[in-house]
């Protein structure tokens, strides 16, 4: 188990100081697993339950984007979901149309009835404490119309804050409707019981799916071939429970290709010295 376990595991992570092994002899072709190191996992990969970075990270790679992302300036924009826009004069109303052809890991493809049955699901604050959720999201939601003909949905806010874009269309992660709700059905659940006790098994559409979670051990992820963004470079990712203190015996000796928060000197220094980092 062991063994495999070594031979599995990675991750990209964004905006954080890093270090990455890269022999000299290696090839430019990435035909192995990218080992990304990380504090342990709590495995709470659907949003609204637990907020660790590393857990964070993970859901990135399995969503991706929701209706909207961030660009490289750090500008809220459109995301691949959206192929029109439009905003009320008074922002208080907000459609989007969205793109055909979307899927979800597991193969249901996702309509503008999955982002309905997102929104209500975090706006349901009852629901969501009795589980030990929370979500803010019906603060600022009103109402929601969906017109899956024209694949459009249409948002009626309570309000406009500076901040509408971030925190009502920015990382509210779709959550595939039929599996959610046939699963909480056959368990006589609701759906924000099924999901916190399958919290682990996120189904998203992003560039990374899950295959397996060994908790609090590590997390294997495998690029999803039908990603409507641009086609991952590394293929498969494995994140790695590492210690803190052997993270940089593990990095110098290859076991590990990224070590993310790397902030204690002593650690960059023996870096900066290895001449293969």
């Amino acid at each position: 188990k062991k063994i495999l376990f070594m031979l599995l595991i990675a991750m990209c992570v964004l905006g954080t100081a890093w270090a990455e092994g890269t022999s000299e002899s290696s090839s430019s072709a990435v035909d192995r697993p990218f080992i990304a190191n990380s504090a342990e996992l709590t495995g709470e990969f659907h949003a609204g339950w637990g907020n660790s970075t590393y857990d964070y990270r993970i859901r990135q790679l399995v969503w991706g984007f929701s209706l909207m992302e961030d660009n490289s300036k750090g500008e809220i924009v459109d995301s691949p979901l959206v192929v029109k826009k439009t905003v009320s004069d008074d922002l208080t109303e907000w459609t989007f149309e969205v793109v055909d052809g979307v899927t979800f890991h597991n193969g249901e493809e996702m309509t503008v009835s999955d982002i309905k049955f997102t929104y209500d699901f975090y706006m349901d604050k009852e629901a969501l404490m009795a589980t030990g959720g929370s979500s803010s999201m019906e603060d600022y939601v009103d109402s929601i119309t969906i017109d899956e003909a024209q694949n459009t949905i249409m948002f009626k806010l309570k309000e406009v804050i500076f901040t509408t874009d971030a925190s009502v269309f920015y990382e509210t992660w779709i959550l595939p409707e039929d599996t959610i709700s046939e699963g909480a059905a056959a368990a006589g659940q609701t759906v924000q019981e099924y999901v916190k006790a399958n919290i682990s098994d996120a189904i998203g559409y992003g560039p990374y799916k899950i295959v397996e979670y060994s908790d609090p051990e590590y997390v294997i992820l495998t690029a999803f071939d039908d990603y409507i963004g641009k086609a991952p470079a590394i293929k498969d990712i494995i994140v790695k429970y590492t210690p803190s203190e052997t993270e940089l015996d593990q990095l110098l000796q290859g076991e590990v290709d990224l070590l993310a928060r790397t902030v204690e000197a002593e650690k960059i220094e023996a870096a900066k010295e290895a001449d293969f980092l």
